[in-house]
């Protein structure tokens, strides 16, 4: 073997070793900076929290039973069920920061992002932190519960627009 191919395979070797250095390196700055900025965040979810609540309540409800604005409730209400959905979330991370710190964080992002909820549920469940648990449950169920509405209104503005364009065609 020559000098040049032992250096071409010496380098081929460092340059793969880099590359998975730089890839641990961008998993270890995304999960501290998605915990910082959960962190950050936190301070605004009780304004964000009651602001699209009441939106939900006192405006998005009486629309949505207004045939013709029913589309519009549906798109704002799907959309507060996002803002739910990453408070949620960011909930979620910061509470398995507290309790398991980064560990937990790394097994909670390791279920698609998403398994974070679960393990700050289980967290605060060992840690017998009830009140925390049942607000990420009334979390979840607004989440889930806001965007099946905003479906199912989806569907009755869709009927609707149906039935007066096969009106219109008559």
């Amino acid at each position: 073997m020559n000098v040049s191919g032992t250096l071409k395979n010496g380098g081929m070797i460092l340059g793969g070793l880099l590359a998975i250095t730089a890839l641990f390196a961008l998993g270890i700055l995304f999960i501290v900076g998605a915990t910082v900025a959960s962190l950050l965040v936190m301070k605004w979810v009780p304004v964000v929290f009651w602001s699209s609540l009441l939106i939900v309540i006192f405006v998005l409800g009486p629309i949505s039973l207004i045939r013709p604005t029913r589309a519009l409730a549906a798109i704002g209400v799907v959309i507060a069920s996002y803002v739910f959905g990453v408070i949620t979330w960011c909930a979620g991370l910061a509470i398995t920061y507290a309790f398991w710190g980064v560990t937990g964080v790394i097994i909670g992002l390791l279920f698609a992002g998403v398994g974070i909820v679960p393990v700050a549920m289980l967290a605060t469940l060992l840690h017998g932190q009830w009140v925390t648990l049942i607000e990420l449950v009334i979390l979840i169920v607004l989440t889930f519960g806001l965007r099946a509405l905003g479906v199912w209104l989806a569907l009755k503005a869709d009927e609707r627009a149906a039935r007066l364009a096969l009106q219109k065609a008559v």
